[in-house]
């Protein structure tokens, strides 16, 4: 029978260990998904959460220009109108110094807990700062002013309270001015650090998804496949092929099953293969025998272990037997009475046929009680632990016949 080639398993990665048990593996592989999908889960709430500082940084700084734009309002309303109250210009003053200090030294603000301003703003902040405390001069002065006119009408006259108004003007332009190019500044950081964000995230799951291709290859590798060609080689021994052969070079459960299955699949087929060459054997002997069976005069048997399994018609005349069929009910030791016969079954034969074959002239029992001198001539073989032997059983020559007696065996 021509040889299946046999199942080739895929070799492990150079890099992969052969002999970690399977578990090991499936356990490393769980690791490092499960440690790149937290790296990534982590790295995400980082994103988020800088995302969420800077926003809040943001809106500091956008009303921080609003409030400098109301203290102007407030200030001219305060100048305009002889009864107007210089509390909403204190207040404004005050709200706009601690928004100042939450984005220099970082704070609670908004219910959103800032981070100091970093080194790319600061000096935006520092312009801020200079704008307002002229600013803030100009205000408490105009104030101071406007104090001591309410006191006494004559105090401060119109041309310095005009040139402090406009002043004041001119530095809350300047003021509004810088406010304006520091939320310029941090709306571009912002744009910047959110593309770069992005990048990053979509690095780190185009990360997260290779290692997930790369353990899904590798299980596949590793188990899937080679568990499927078991699964195909174990369907072929099943439906008789038993020239199969696995073949897997890791040392882990999977090889140690495929190794298991080959070497049963080997001896099963030399099992298989040497019940085959004797069924061949039995056969050949069996068309032999039939041949001879319808020689005329010529007795044919066949015995093992020390019982006929075959006997032809001539041989059950020769004992006085109306069938063939009636000699196989018989024993050996009952139709041969001689030693010599017996001992040409008894004794170990070759593991092969005999190549000269053997002769013994012995006496037999017919069926009528008396006896008749034979001669037989056969080749015997080891049929596993019993001998087999097929005989060819003629009586005896006339002349030899008075006073024969049984001869010793002869090869």
């Amino acid at each position: 029978m021509k040889r299946r080639p046999g199942l080739k398993f895929f070799p492990a990665p150079v890099f992969w260990p052969s002999r970690i048990p399977l578990a090991f593996k499936l356990a490393l592989i769980g690791i490092v998904v499960v440690a790149l999908a937290g790296v990534n889960f982590y790295f995400a709430r980082t994103v988020m959460k800088d995302g969420d500082h800077i926003a809040g940084v943001v809106s500091v700084a956008g009303k921080l220009r609003m409030l400098s734009r109301k203290i102007e309002i407030d200030v001219m309303q305060y100048i305009g109108l002889p009864k107007q109250n210089a509390r909403p210009v204190r207040n404004g003053m005050a709200e706009f110094e601690q928004l100042m200090q939450a984005l220099s030294q970082g704070g609670r603000v908004f219910d959103t807990q800032l981070p100091p301003m970093n080194a790319w703003h600061r000096h935006l902040l520092d312009a801020v700062r200079r704008h307002w405390i002229q600013y803030r001069v100009d205000i408490e002065a105009i104030l101071v002013a406007r104090l001591y006119e309410n006191a006494d009408p004559g105090a401060v006259s119109p041309e310095n309270m005009l040139a402090l108004h406009r002043q004041s003007l001119s530095r809350a332009t300047a003021l509004l001015h810088a406010s304006e190019q520091m939320v310029a500044s941090i709306l571009r950081d912002l744009e910047f650090s959110q593309q770069r964000a992005v990048r990053r995230l979509l690095w780190s799951i185009g990360l997260l998804i290779v290692a997930l291709i790369l353990s899904l290859l590798i299980m596949h590798r590793s188990v899937a496949r080679p568990l499927g060609q078991l699964i195909a080689g174990a369907r072929r021994v099943a439906r008789g092929d038993y020239h199969v052969r696995f073949r897997h070079r890791s040392r882990d459960e999977l090889g140690a099953l495929a190794a298991t299955l080959d070497d049963a699949v080997r001896k099963m087929s030399a099992t298989v293969d040497e019940q085959r060459r004797k069924y061949h054997g039995l056969q050949l002997s069996e068309h032999v025998l039939k041949g001879l069976a319808e020689m005329p005069g010529l007795g044919v048997c066949s015995i093992l272990h020390r019982q006929l399994i075959y006997a032809n018609q001539n041989l059950a005349d020769l004992l006085g037997y109306e069938s063939a069929d009636q000699l196989l009910d018989v024993s050996t030791q009952s139709l041969f009475v001689d030693s010599n016969c017996r001992h040409f079954w008894d004794q170990d034969a070759l593991q092969g046929m005999d190549p000269q074959g053997v002769s013994v002239r012995c006496l037999a029992r017919r069926l009528d009680g008396s006896q008749v001198l034979i001669d037989i001539q056969g080749q015997r073989r080891m049929q596993g632990e019993e001998v087999f032997a097929v005989c060819l059983v003629r009586m005896a020559s006339a002349e030899n016949m008075a006073g024969a007696t049984s001869e010793p065996l002869k090869c």
